[in-house]
């Protein structure tokens, strides 16, 4: 008996496999926009039976825990976990038995499967009952309906909700449970005190410090020109300098790069290669063998 589920349950896995090769191939040839998206769905369709109706684990025989022997058999994958089809009713993982009316709570209703019961929205389960949620003031139902949390500026203090007391030049922040300093100010202590932006300095992208203008580099509470060299130039970043193409840096200053006979300078600009059929040896291109 078991065995002939198996076949079965194989056998229709392969023939799923050969349909699903069969759209692969019509989705090659589509003519068409919408016959490639039916044929797209079918292929996805026909990929989520592949695994939940093929899969069957053997599991050999063994002894619980309270001395009963379980002879071996095969689990089946079903709606995401395995159950035994020919010994169901001796499983504890997999029960789909329907749940008694009576046995209902008031303010509950049955589950998705209908197997047990759960609380509706605005109640919680206490023991075997549904008891309504007190919600305080300033307060509101949490998303699921099974408890409460308080509002946009207001913070849970035991079972009440305060409001947050927001100082001047602050704002609540994203998650609306606490404040933060606007734009251009930092917090100090309980307030917020303005940022005090020196010359050639801007506020940083957040606009909680400061930092400063390209060409400038900061040295305590200011901002400082950054002395360029001759034959040098101001850094991608502003924040420093570097030698122009041909010359080398040099402690703080740029030299010009010699370059000898048979030679070019490289791609980067800050030094020299030999030209091609020379060899570079010491400080001279000599040429191959």
């Amino acid at each position: 008996m078991i065995q002939n589920r198996i076949a079965r349950i194989f056998y229709n896995a392969n023939h799923r496999y050969f349909l699903y090769v069969f759209m692969v191939s019509k989705m090659l040839h589509a003519p068409n926009t919408l016959s490639l998206k039916l044929t797209i769905a079918c292929i996805f369709w026909l990929a989520s039976f592949q695994y939940a109706s093929a899969a069957a684990i053997w599991v050999e025989g063994y002894e619980r825990a309270d001395g009963t022997y379980v002879e071996p058999h095969y689990l089946f994958h079903s709606n995401g976990k395995f159950y035994d089809r020919d010994r169901l009713s001796k499983t504890t993982s997999f029960d789909d038995t329907p749940l008694d009316p009576e046995e209902i709570p008031a303010n509950a209703k049955p589950n998705l499967k209908g197997t047990d019961w759960e609380c509706l929205r605005g109640f919680q389960k206490i023991e075997n009952q549904c008891i309504t949620i007190e919600v305080p003031e300033n307060g509101v139902l949490n998303y699921a309906g099974n408890s409460w949390q308080c509002r946009l500026g207001f913070q849970q203090q035991d079972n009440q909700c305060l409001k947050i007391p927001v100082p001047e030049n602050a704002r609540l922040n994203f998650y609306g449970n606490s404040w933060e300093c606007k734009r251009g100010y930092k917090q100090q202590g309980d307030v917020c005190v303005e940022i005090l932006i020196p010359d050639n300095a801007q506020l940083n992208q957040t606009g909680t410090s400061w930092r400063c203008n390209f060409g400038y580099l900061r040295d305590n509470q200011q901002c400082l020109k950054i002395p360029v060299p001759d034959n040098a130039k101001l850094n991608f970043y502003g924040n420093g300098w570097e030698c122009r193409t041909g010359f080398l840096k040099d402690g703080n200053q740029c030299v010009v790069i010699v370059i000898p006979d048979n030679a070019k300078l490289n791609y980067l600009g800050n030094g020299w290669e030999c030209k091609p059929g020379f060899n570079k040896r010491d400080h001279l291109c000599i040429p191959q063998n």
